[in-house]
């Protein structure tokens, strides 16, 4: 079917620069189109890339499409690098298909007028990351600057036994000790002053192995105290950028080589017998510190560059300076053997998410997701949802002007032998509450010299965790709340399940604030203390599925504590009242 019109207007078609083994080549945006297709002319144009049969069948709206065939190129869109399928037909126009548009994302405007939004590829960007694509080779990197573990004065080797392991488990178990060794990140040894038994823990296609260095090394080793960088001085030279870069580091730990003397310190045990570790392994106390240290040594003099672990930030007050800078970090990384993660890789950004902060050319404010917790929080369903909440008001009273008024509708509902019955007063209560517990005299900023406290708890249906400073006078100012509601499977729980769950969405919600110092876990749930506590191994108990999150929470340095129910009014209600809007991914 053709359609016609008699309007002398004529609308452009949308147009996209793409680039193909380094050349710009115009292609028409064309959704209707199964795939990506040039003519010959463009294919000379890109320096004939070889030919091979094609078996799709392509056709006009009335006639066949003669072919030449198909070949692989190096595209360039959306600032992706990646190879992709493209058909070459001997005349007619060159189009962007639906398979590279979901493969790049590529999002057609009609505002810009015939051309394309969020495509245009920066032929700069294209070729840095053509030139430095061994920087983001998917081979395991290899730092030339070697790493150590220092022992405290009169520490003694632990040699702890291996762990059973199921008949079904030790297939998997050797397979992934193979393809270790065979990377480089594990050796095999007869003998060992030291060894550390193995977790296994179930993912749903794969499995992870790690040291329960817990019960091991880490009571023994002098922790480095080389300091994470105080979020100030990173605001500071963020300061004044008007575009961004963000690189992520590919398997981060692993491309940090131990010298001799530490590898033997990491060795593991396990029914195939004793491995040691080449690599610096998760889970090491020193871990971070090290990490820490030798990406700013590698980075050191570069203008513009802010370094977090395996983060790296890149921000300059022109397109051209951000990619002179980029050119400097790629050249680093590859002079001493690191390996990036494309994927995760952010390029040429106007605004970016730093420490929960959103940065941009107009400065540097709080994210809105570290008040999405309380601000998506629903309205109560029933008395004791509303106790929840009045538990956490009271909880934070001394900031709530009036807060006895306020709350008195609320309060009503809680009496003997009212009915349930919520009102437009209710629910205006309800908000006005929320919104004071919002004001930012309630609400403060992170301090990495103030003593940190992560809250968590779980309710039967959701879970919640406040990150919160205490002062010096005893008192705590929340810096950001979060919680979800449970999924099906997860309604399904024991409740040491559930109130564990929450204590892994609460550090990994809280990630960057909490990696690389020491913290206070709160929970009010007595078992978690021996399970998660700082002293104790992973036994068989925490088999499964505590076994992964107490692996998780090998990457920390904390002290966890018990508190009771009813002074858990922050973290209590949030769970019982959770942002319905927020998966697990989330």
């Amino acid at each position: 079917m053709t359609l016609k019109s008699n309007s002398t207007e004529t609308v452009p078609p949308v147009m996209v620069n793409v680039r193909m083994n380094d050349t710009m080549v115009q292609l028409q945006h064309d959704s209707g189109a199964v795939c990506t297709v040039i003519d010959k002319k463009n294919w000379e144009k890109i320096g004939k890339p070889p030919l091979h049969p094609c078996s799709i069948n392509l056709r006009s709206y009335n006639s066949s499409i003669d072919k030449l065939g198909q070949c692989y190129v190096t595209v360039g869109i959306n600032n992706k690098l990646e190879k992709a399928m493209l058909i070459v037909v001997k005349e007619g126009s060159s189009l962007l298909g639906r398979n590279w548009i979901r493969q790049f994302k590529v999002i057609a405007d009609q505002k810009l007028h015939g051309q394309c939004n969020l495509v245009e590829s920066e032929p700069e960007l294209s070729k840095i990351l053509e030139d430095f694509k061994d920087v983001f080779d998917k081979k395991l990197g290899t730092c030339d600057l070697t790493v150590s573990l220092k022992l405290k004065d009169g520490a003694k080797p632990k040699f702890l036994k291996s762990r059973n392991l199921p008949y079904s488990m030790r297939g998997p178990v050797e397979e992934k000790l193979e393809k270790a060794v065979s990377s480089g990140v594990l050796i095999p040894v007869q003998h060992s002053q030291w060894a550390t038994p193995i977790v296994v823990v179930k993912k749903p296609n794969d499995i992870r192995i790690c040291g329960d260095y817990k019960s091991t090394l880490n009571p023994m080793l002098d922790v480095n105290q080389y300091p994470l960088p105080k979020i100030e001085d990173m605001f500071h030279e963020l300061n004044g950028g008007k575009w961004f870069i963000k690189l992520d580091l590919r398997d981060a730990y692993h491309q940090l080589v131990l010298d001799q003397q530490s590898k033997e310190y990491t060795t593991i045990n396990t029914h195939k017998g004793l491995y040691r570790y080449q690599r610096l392994p998760f889970g090491i106390a020193s871990a971070v510190a090290i990490f820490q240290h030798t990406m700013e040594k590698i980075l050191n003099g570069i203008p513009g560059v802010v370094v977090y672990l395996d983060d790296v930030t890149i921000t300059a007050e022109n397109k051209d300076k951000l990619l002179y800078l980029l050119k400097l970090v790629l050249q680093r990384f590859r002079k001493h053997g690191l390996r990036l993660k494309r994927e995760k890789c952010e390029f040429l950004k106007s605004k970016i998410l730093f420490l929960g902060h959103e940065v941009d050319a107009n400065g540097i404010r709080p994210s809105s997701q570290k008040l999405e917790g309380l601000t998506k929080m629903p309205a109560p369903k029933n008395v004791k949802e509303v106790e929840a909440f009045v538990g956490l008001v009271n909880y934070y009273g001394k900031f709530v002007k009036n807060l006895a008024s306020l709350a008195a509708p609320l309060n009503d509902l809680r009496k003997q032998n009212v009915k349930w019955q919520w009102t437009e007063q209710h629910q205006k209560s309800f908000e006005e509450i929320k919104q004071r517990l919002l004001q930012a005299d309630l609400l403060t900023h992170y301090d990495p010299l103030k003593e940190l406290i992560l809250a968590t708890d779980a309710s039967e249906y959701g879970i919640g965790a406040v990150l919160s400073h205490r002062e010096k006078d005893g008192t705590e100012k929340v810096i950001a709340y979060a919680s979800r509601k449970m999924i099906a499977a997860e309604l399904n729980y024991a409740q040491i399940e559930k109130e564990a769950l929450a204590i892994i969405f609460g550090v990994e919600k809280f990630d960057q604030y909490l990696l690389g110092r020491h913290f206070i876990l709160q929970t009010d749930h007595m078992p978690l203390l021996r399970i998660f506590g700082n002293k104790t191994g992973i036994g068989s108990v925490a088999i499964k599925r505590l076994a992964r999150w107490a692996i998780i929470l090998m990457n920390y340095t904390y002290t966890i504590e018990y508190r009771k129910t009813e002074e858990f009014g922050n973290a209590d209600s949030l769970s019982r009242l959770p942002n319905p809007t927020v998966s697990p991914s989330s």
